[in-house]
């Protein structure tokens, strides 16, 4: 009689371990996944921060070049830079300026 009561004992502590043991094995398995999705956003958190660093880069490399394009345009855009070109491609300053008031006839009829 004994011997089944210690037997019945063990089985019963053998149940109650089973019992525990699945829920700490579930609690561990929780966990896992958690620190796993943690450890996933942190890199993807990561690798957002060096896209955003490498498009914050470029936008300042465009600025330069934007500023250094509007510098240029004004430079050739100048009336110094006009007159070079003008007299590069052979037109000349009039001799003689001719003013035309409003009323009169800018043709002669012939």
């Amino acid at each position: 009689m004994r011997r089944r009561n210690r037997i019945k004992q063990q089985r019963k502590i053998e149940f109650d371990w089973k019992k525990y043991a699945n829920k700490r094995m579930a609690g561990w398995l929780v966990l896992a996944v958690l620190v796993i999705v943690q450890v996933f956003f942190t890199i993807q958190t990561s690798a957002m921060g060096a896209e955003l660093s490498m498009y914050e880069h470029k936008s300042i490399e465009f600025t330069k070049e934007n500023q250094e394009l509007k510098t240029a345009l004004v430079n050739q855009s100048s009336l110094s830079e006009t007159q070079t070109k003008a007299d590069e491609l052979g037109y000349a300053r009039p001799s003689t300026v001719v003013f035309v008031k409003e009323n009169q006839p800018v043709t002669a009829l012939r």
